[in-house]
């Protein structure tokens, strides 16, 4: 095969330019998703009716409904557009949404004393995929360690009041001091690793 100096290899685009909606149906799945969870976030604590449980519940609940909203606009807008400025805007909301929603969900299972939570698995597990990647926007490594941040504090309030307060439940004591710790700890090794890889992480 013959090869010439002159020819040009076009590089491939991000594979945040890849994901751009480019049917109308590929716009709503993953606020729809959102929608419901907010909603479930909601429903539930209010139905097992501990006071804790349904202030972390609609708190969480309103959060992730205006990421769902907000993930919606941007991804209808990126379909439209089909631009790389609207695939980039759609991208930092939905990376916004995704490590914001997971930290959410870790910081309530700990706060409700429940350790092992869907949150805190999708969050490590999501931190996890990121140091396989070849290539993360230095955006996404900012924002993971920023959640990871959030959660390294949350996880060291909650284990000192756990200390301090006197009427917190043992079950939820046992949990925010424990785990809470444990947690608090991992959280801030995991920022301070995307803190240090962002440095050298290609901008997108």
């Amino acid at each position: 095969m013959d090869t010439h100096e002159d020819d040009v290899i076009e590089e491939a685009p991000p594979s945040w330019v890849l994901r751009t909606p480019t049917r109308r149906r590929e716009v709503w799945p993953l606020p729809a998703f959102a929608a419901v969870l907010a909603v479930v976030l909601v429903v539930v604590p209010v139905r097992l009716g501990d006071p804790v449980s349904v202030v972390v519940g609609s708190v969480s609940g309103f959060a992730v409904t205006a990421g769902a909203v907000m993930l919606a606009v941007a991804g209808r807008t990126a379909y439209r557009e089909q631009s790389r400025a609207a695939s980039w805007r759609f991208h930092v909301v939905g990376v916004v949404l995704g490590f914001g929603t997971a930290t959410i969900l870790a910081l309530g299972s700990l706060a409700r004393g429940h350790f092992i939570g869907l949150g805190s698995g999708g969050l490590f597990m999501a931190w996890q995929v990121f140091l396989l990647a070849r290539s993360v926007p230095r955006f996404d490594r900012l924002v993971a360690a920023v959640c990871a941040t959030a959660l390294a504090v949350g996880g060291a309030t909650l284990a000192v009041l756990g200390v301090v307060l006197p009427d917190v439940p043992e079950s939820r004591e046992a949990v925010w001091i424990g785990p809470g710790t444990l947690v608090a700890v991992v959280a801030a090794v995991v920022a301070v690793l995307q803190f240090r890889v962002a440095r050298t992480a290609p901008p997108d």
